[in-house]
């Protein structure tokens, strides 16, 4: 019978006995210290040492990112690819027959693409910060600041393409995603300024601290279930309008839309459920059976300590869900005629 892994723990910032001899200990901005081969508290390298090469005294010969590694450092890089991916779509699109469509659905589908190019950026600059105890606070509100931006740019993309370029629509069905986005980012704003990082910076994975996973990371404490099913609420907004897709468009062009909506949302819930619930790799290394899911280089200088995590491959996940409905939103753009209309 399959069984999730059991040593998967968010506790308090302290670490055990088992750990110290990879444990920071004189790390003045935490209460107990740090994983050595995690928390950077000098942000004048934060950037090179998280994303390429990352020197710590001693490091554990069992690590499995390697003496120079960074467990942040493919969560970095995946996004960064992300983002390339949508910023030169973006650049290249008005070269394209798609970019010569003059309608309102076709622009603001360019829109949603460069939301996505903000989206993954800011994901990528946390990454690079959540190393640090202070800094990992605020741009962790930017990060989701981002996903918030691409949902709701993505969704009013949705609409447009759906109701013939917002046509004849309702200001609160324009509204409505950006209304909720925007009470988010306020109660998250007010709720990090009145807690302090001790408080929401917990240890994870502690007991596999010699092997270089163990990290630090903030949590949403008793409000995680409320930023979780925010989030997902957002992410399912297209359905609300799904049913307009089969009134305004050609049968062909309704079944992209939805199939792929249907698609990107598939892909993105198994992500979170890898990420969050099922936790592979990361819950389930072993000192002795290290996966052929990373590799890195021992050469000083080297760009190297790759861990794919579960984190990571929730990153390679939503830009491929993404993509899956930006390539939907793009064949009905180019083959519905009712796009057309108000050329």
């Amino acid at each position: 019978m399959f069984k999730f892994p059991a040593e998967v723990t968010l506790v308090p910032q302290s670490i055990p006995p088992s750990c110290e001899d990879c444990d920071e200990q004189d790390e003045p901005q935490l209460k107990s210290g740090g994983f050595k081969q995690y928390e950077i508290k000098d942000t004048k390298h934060i950037w090179w040492r998280v994303a390429c090469v990352n020197l710590v005294d001693d490091p554990s010969p069992d690590s499995i990112i390697g003496p120079t590694g960074h467990i942040e450092r493919a969560n970095f890089w995946t996004h960064v690819v992300g983002a390339l991916v949508y910023l030169v779509y973006f650049i290249l699109r008005p070269l394209t027959p798609n970019g010569t469509v003059g309608t309102l659905s076709s622009h603001l589908a360019a829109v949603s693409y460069i939301s996505f190019a903000i989206t993954f950026t800011l994901s990528s600059v946390y990454h690079i910060y959540s190393a640090n105890p202070f800094w990992s606070t605020v741009t962790r509100f930017f990060d989701y600041f981002g996903i918030y931006i691409g949902i709701a740019f993505g969704t009013l993309s949705d609409l447009a393409i759906v109701s013939n370029n917002l046509e004849g629509l309702r200001f609160e069905a324009v509204a409505d995603v950006f209304i909720g986005m925007v009470i988010l980012l306020l109660f998250f704003a007010i709720r990090r300024t009145t807690l302090t990082v001790e408080e929401t910076r917990l240890a994870y994975l502690s007991t596999k601290c010699n092997l270089g996973i163990a990290r630090s990371t903030n949590t949403d404490l008793e409000h995680s279930s409320l930023r979780a099913a925010a989030g997902t609420t957002l992410s399912f907004s297209w359905i609300l309008v799904a049913t307009l897709a089969f009134e305004n468009l050609e049968e062909d062009c309704a079944w992209v839309f939805v199939g792929s909506r249907i698609a990107g949302t598939s892909i993105l819930v198994g992500g979170m459920l890898l990420d969050n619930f099922i936790l592979y790799p990361d819950a389930w290394f072993e000192k002795d059976k290290k996966p052929n899911c990373m590799c890195y280089s021992t050469k000083p200088g080297v760009c190297g300590g790759w861990a794919i995590t579960s984190h990571a491959l929730w990153h390679i996940l939503a830009v491929l869900a993404t993509i899956v409905t930006s390539v939907g939103s793009e064949y009905v753009v180019a083959f519905s005629h009712n796009l057309k209309f108000n050329s």
